[in-house]
Parts: C-alpha cells; structure tokens; sequence
C-alpha cells in the first residue's frame, strides 16, 4: 500500500501525459475511440502462477504476463488495473463480463468458441510430474485409472479426455497445491506447466522430492484473452503483442524471470530510471513520507508484538490441548517448551523444565539413551523407540511409542526437535491378545512380505502341518522348503492373490510336509495394503482336509459300486419283463382266438411299457427319475410296430421333463392304454387318422399330459362309473390312485384325455 502511495505521489507531481504521439499510426481510429470510452481496464490473473503471474508483495500483482500489459498500457495510454483470483475464478469473471480480460490463457479449439486470443505470448510445455522415487509412471498411459492432480479449469482435463485417458482428477487451486498432493501422497501424478511447477520446486525446496516423466505432453500456446465478441479489446491487445514482439520487449522480460531461481538481475538505476528525475523533484515529500512511514512502522511493532504474544498463548494452548506427552527441544537438546502432560509425567513446571536437558531428570544411562535418538533425529530428520516411563506426580507406568522429528527453518538450518510419546500400553495387550487367539486357531495361518513372498508370521498350527518351526520359516520362502513344482504352484497363487482385492480360493492345494507325507490343503488368500491401495502383505489361511478327502474318495468308490449294482439290476428287470414279453408273443401264436389274442397284445403292450422304464433307467446316469420325451418316443415305436399297416399317425410335443421313478411306471400303462384305445377303437379298419400327445408344465409343479385323436369318439351316454371298460377303469386308478392327480375326458373332434398330477 505504501509503494502505491509512493507511485501515485510521484505521478502527480510529475504531471504528464502517457498517452503515446504515434498511437495513431498503430490503432485505428474505432479502437482509439473505444479506449477513450473506456480508459481503465480491467485485467484478472492467476493468484498464484509464478512466473508468469502471481500476487507479489502487498497485494500487488506480478510476473512476466503482468510486466507485458504494462508495457502495453504505457504504449497505448490506457490505464491497467489488476486483480488476482484462481484460475477457474479468472475465467469465469471474463466470460460473466465481470472483467474485460485475462492476462494468460492457453489457446485451444474449445476455448476458442467462448473466448478470443491475442497471437502467442509464451510457449508453455506441460509435463507429468510424480514423487522422485515412484518407477510405474512413465508416460501418458501410465495415468489410466490413477489420481492426477491439475490446477482447476486447466487444459490438462481437456488433453485427458482427447486422449481417451480415463483418470480421477483431483482439482486444485494452484499447481503448487497440485504439486504437494504429489510430495504428500494423495495424487500419484500431476499434470503441470513445466516453467511453473519448477518455479514452485525451485523456491521451496522441493526439487529432491518431485521428478518430471516422458516428453512434454503438449506445447501450451499462452496468449491475452477476452470474451467472444469483444473484438475491440482483443484487437487493441493483439496490436500491443505485436509492438512489444518488434520492440524486443519479449526478450528484456524473458532475461529477467528466466534466471538463476528467477530472481531480478536489473540493478536499482535500471529498474527506476523512469521514476528517478521525479525522485528527485520529489525528495521533500519523501523525507515526509519515510518519516511517516517511521511512525507506521512503530506501531506495526507493537502491533505484531502483540500478535507474538497472543500466538505464544495460543501456540501453548495448542500444546497442553494434545492428550499425549509432547516436547520441543533446541539443536543442543535444551528444553524450550513441554505441554501439560509432560509436565505431569516430569512432577515439574514449565520454568523448571525450560533451558535443561535430559540428563537433569533422568538417570545418565536413560539421558545417553535419549541423546542418542535425538541425535538420530537430527541425522535423518526421524527417530522412534518404545519406552517405559513412569509419572512423577502419581507414580503410574505406561508403554510409550516415542517419535522424534527434526524442525528446520526456511533456510534449512536445524533449529530443534519435536517429540511426541503416545501411550501404547492398551495396544500391546490388544496384540498380545491377538497373538494368543491365532496361535491357537486350528488351521494354519501365514503372513508373507508382498515384495519378497518371505514368511513374517507362521502360528502353531502351520507348524504342525508343514513340520518347520516359525523360527526356521521366517524370513525365507517357499523354494527353501518344499520341491520346486511345489514352490512355483505356491508363488504363482501368491502373484494372483496380491494382485485382486478380493479373497482367492484354493479348493484344493497338495504340499509335502517336512516328514514326507503329502497333505491336501484348503487355502484362501487375500492381499493387505497400505492407506495408498499397495499390497504390503499377503495372508493366508489354510485347512487341513486331508483326511476328508480320504473319506469323499471311499464315499465315491462306495458310490460307483452302488451304481454299477443299480444298473445291473434295471438290466436284468427290463430283461425278465422282455421275456415275459416274448412269452406272451409266442402264446398268441397258439390261439385263434380273437379275444384272447387281443389280450395277450395288451398285456404285452403293458409289459413293455413297464421294460422302457427300466431300459432307460439302465441307460442313465440318474437312477431317481426319467426323461418324458424319451420314453414316449420309444413307446411310441413299439406301438407302431405292433399296429403295423394301420394309417394312423401319432404325434408328441413335450417339454424337457424328467418324472419320479415311483410315477414312471403308472405313467407308462396309462399312455399305453390311451395309446392303445385310440389305434384299437378311433378309427375304423379302413380309416386313417392321427393321434396327438401333449405334456406340459403348469402351476404348483405339477405335469399336465393330454392324448387326443380324431376319431368317431366317445358314445353319448358313456359314464365312466358305469360303463367304463376295464382298461378305462386301469386309466382312472392310475391317475387317482398312483399319481394322485385328476382327470378329465371330453368329445372334441374325437376323443380328449387330460390329466395332471405333481411331479415332487
């Protein structure tokens, strides 16, 4: 604000005119006017996009896109004014005509159909940065389905999506906001202008911590931009770009932000020139203004003395706030600071503490101990130890983790160390516990390392099962103990397992035990990972079913036996009921008469009915139930062949239904006698005709089958209570009795049977 005051003093005093004599030889007549309409404008940029534009000190703005549309409001006698926001915000305040332009914007066909360009300014590369040590990310296909970090609204989500590059995008503000959720471990790349990201690198330190990958993804073509239609502005800018190009101007800024970490190489007299005969005529003001400022600055220090005061009050209640013991000790191990509960774990006060070290309170042995830790800390910034303590002002113990970090200042000098002692006590008995249940869980239970696949943890159980004890297990991996066949099964299973996020089951995992014996295991593995997703570890449980399989292959040796009886017990059935059949044949031959050769047909009709049954029950692998479809093709064969030089045509449409063994039988003799009944009665000697067979699925599991012909059918009064022939009277046991199902018969065009029963 002061160097505000200054400048505007000095402009007054001066008290001439900026506005360039040879302007009209550049703009034309319409774009002078319109900067005689509007005589200041109105830039955005980026808070916090160094070199190029940034938020300098006091608020001002700053950088190389800055310094170029100075140049150009000088030349061009406008007056530039300047306010900083994030990039997305920037953006949006031009196309809202909240401003009339902003100061760098990367050009791209997209943008290009909300906003319009002045030529190139800057050529920008963008790069994919990522932590220095990290090996898996090393060019654009490497960002598929991970966590890149970008500075909001920036082209880079633009890029990702012509690519095809499907990724999470973590928007920041800033690039440096980007770049640090890399350093911290929340984003595994970030997509940032080269120049920038460097800039940030460079100015905190950071440059060990951060590396860039792969080629420059694309050139940024940067360049002043204002809303589309705004033709006047973005011609008056575009001029100005040209002139300053001409005028070498691109160059004086480029010397000046590229540097040695883009500091200012103009000495004092170059960088005030312009100002200094003003300077001059100006000096009695300035003796009034410094001793104005004097004053100021007076009270700032008793301002910000102020301040220190209140954020020391604060900075300890901070520390007394914390639950666990907490210290802060100078480079030379001095105490500076302790918070309430250290105090209590000490018996002492803060001013009994202060300025003394560990070897005022504890003994010399446990201070060395301290010392060296500290030292520790210092050497490699961390340190951690387990301890046991007890406090002083009410003599109770705990098990303490104790962590040591190393604090420097912004040059890097050690300025002290900060612990921090959390109580474990609870903890350790939690894992002692734990340990106590998996020791003495029966099946076997291993922990791996991810990386090597060597044994960290092996429970009682394993070794038992494996004969190694875990003290000779850990450390080492599979091909020390067990052939190599072996050891590659087990490693390939640990590559799958550590490479899913879901439990892998091995029904079935064979391993030779230290005494030789082959054991059958039951194994499911599952990968542990870190807070970032990366398996760490591998854990694995295992059952012994060894045993159980021993007893499922009698089983089944018993089961195979059973079913080579059963089969050779349906053959010789279908075998006796096929001489029984072939008895009945060779009777028939010896009678003429009528009725009893029709009686020997249907009783060998029913006897082969009963034969398919268990015909095909021998051929089958299922000894419960049989196929529908099958057995009345084969029925229907046999009728043919007993019917033969009758034109009767049958045909079926039934669905894939296997019925119950108890049902097939009944099943059979009532589609034989129906069967029969149609090719014996439907049709005349000489007629032809067809007969049709249903079977379907209904409701409530039930089967409902319907034989139909076309014959004469049924006469009027046929009552089947009262009329009803024997094998009328066979069909309707059957269906009532046997299946316990229900019947109906009707005249349609001929004769229509349907009945249903369920199938359990």
């Amino acid at each position: 604000m002061k160097g505000k005051i200054f400048l505007f003093t000095l402009f007054l005093l001066a008290g001439f005119s900026l506005y360039p004599e040879n302007i009209s030889s550049v703009l034309s007549q319409a774009e002078q006017d319109w900067l005689q309409d509007h005589n200041e404008i109105l830039f955005v940029s980026q808070t916090d996009y160094p070199p190029f534009e940034f938020k300098g000190e006091e608020d001002s703005s700053d950088g190389m896109s800055i310094e170029l549309i100075r140049w150009i409001a000088t030349e061009f006698g406008f007056k530039a004014r300047f306010r900083h926001m994030s990039f997305q915000q920037a953006q949006e305040a031009v196309l809202n005509r909240e401003a009339d332009a902003l100061t760098s914007l990367f050009y791209s066909e997209k943008r290009d159909e909300r906003f319009d360009f002045t030529p190139l300014t800057w050529e920008v590369p963008a790069l994919i940065f990522v932590q220095s040590d990290r090996p898996d990310i090393r060019s654009l296909e490497d960002l598929r389905n991970r966590r890149v970090a970008m500075q909001r609204g920036d082209y880079a989500e633009e890029y990702l999506l012509q690519k095809g590059i499907t990724a999470t995008i973590l928007p920041t503000d800033t690039f440096a906001e980007a770049v640090n959720l890399v350093i911290a471990g929340k984003a595994d790349a970030v997509i940032g202008d080269k120049q920038i990201v460097l800039y940030h690198l460079f100015s905190s330190n950071l440059m060990d911590k951060v590396k860039s990958v792969g080629d420059p993804l694309y050139i940024g073509q940067n360049s002043i931009a204002v809303v589309e239609g705004n033709s006047l502005l973005q011609s008056i800018l575009k001029e100005g770009v040209i002139l300053a190009r001409e005028n070498g101007i691109f160059d004086k800024i480029d010397r000046k932000w590229t540097g040695v970490r883009y500091s200012d190489s103009r000495t004092w007299l170059e960088k005030n020139q312009t100002f200094l005969i003003i300077a001059m005529i100006s000096i009695l003001i300035i003796m009034g203004l410094i001793i104005f400022w004097i004053l100021q600055l007076r009270s700032l220090v008793a301002k910000r003395t102020d301040e220190l005061k209140r954020n020391e009050l604060h900075l300890q209640s901070l520390f007394d706030s914390v639950p666990d013991l907490l210290w802060l000790k100078d480079s030379k191990g001095k105490y500076l600071k302790c918070n309430n509960r250290y105090r209590q774990f000490l018996g002492l006060d803060e001013s009994r503490i202060r300025g003394k070290t560990d070897h005022d309170f504890f003994s010399k042995d446990k201070a060395d101990l301290y010392s060296e830790y500290d030292r520790i800390a210092m050497e490699k910034g961390e340190a951690s130890y387990i301890a046991n303590i007890q406090y002083k002002n009410d003599g109770h113990g705990e098990t303490v983790e104790v962590i040591k970090n190393s604090l420097h200042d912004e040059k890097g000098n050690l300025v002290g160390i900060l612990s921090i002692a959390h109580d474990i006590t609870e903890r350790l008995e939690a894992e002692t516990f734990l340990d106590t249940i998996v020791e003495n869980i029966p099946n076997m239970i291993f922990v791996k390392d991810a990386e090597t696949l060597r044994f960290i943890r092996f429970n009682k159980a394993a070794e038992r099962i494996v004969g190694y004890s875990a003290e000779e297990l850990k450390g080492k991996n599979d091909y020390d103990f067990f052939p190599r066949d072996e050891a590659d099964f087990f490693t390939r299973k640990d590559r799958e397992a550590l490479e899913r996020t879901e439990i892998t089951d091995i029904a079935e995992e064979p391993i030779q035990s230290r005494d030789g014996q082959t054991k059958i295991l039951h194994t499911q593995k599952i990968s542990i990972r870190n807070k970032e997703g990366k398996p760490v570890y591998l854990l694995g449980i295992s059952e012994d079913i060894t045993e159980r399989k021993q007893i499922e292959n009698e089983m089944r040796k018993t089961l195979k036996e059973k079913e080579i009886l059963l089969k050779e017990v349906h053959h010789r059935v279908k075998n006796n009921l096929q001489v029984v059949s072939s008895l009945l044949s060779l009777q028939s031959e010896k009678t003429k008469d009528l009725q009893a050769l029709e009686a020997f047909a249907e009783a060998e009709n029913k006897v082969k009915s009963m034969s398919l049954v268990h015909e095909i029950l021998y051929k089958s692998e299922n000894f419960d139930r049989i196929p529908i479809r099958k057995y009345l093709e084969n029925l229907m064969n046999h009728l043919r062949e007993m019917y033969v030089g009758r034109n009767i045509d049958i045909a079926m449409n039934a669905e894939d239904i296997d019925i119950q063994l108890e049902n097939a039988v009944s099943c059979g003799l009532i589609f034989t006698e129906l069967l029969s009944n149609s090719y014996k009665h439907a049709f005349g000697e000489s007629e032809s005709g067809s007969v049709k067979i249903e079977v379907r699925r209904i409701p409530e599991g039930k089967i409902q089958a319907e034989v139909s012909d076309n014959g004469c059918g049924l006469p009027d009064d046929f009552n089947p209570d009262v009329t009803a022939s024997m094998g009328i009277r066979l069909i309707i046991d059957l269906i009532e009795g046997q299946l316990e199902g229900e019947w109906s018969v009707k005249k349609d065009k001929g004769t229509v049977w349907i009945f249903t029963w369920p199938n359990g």
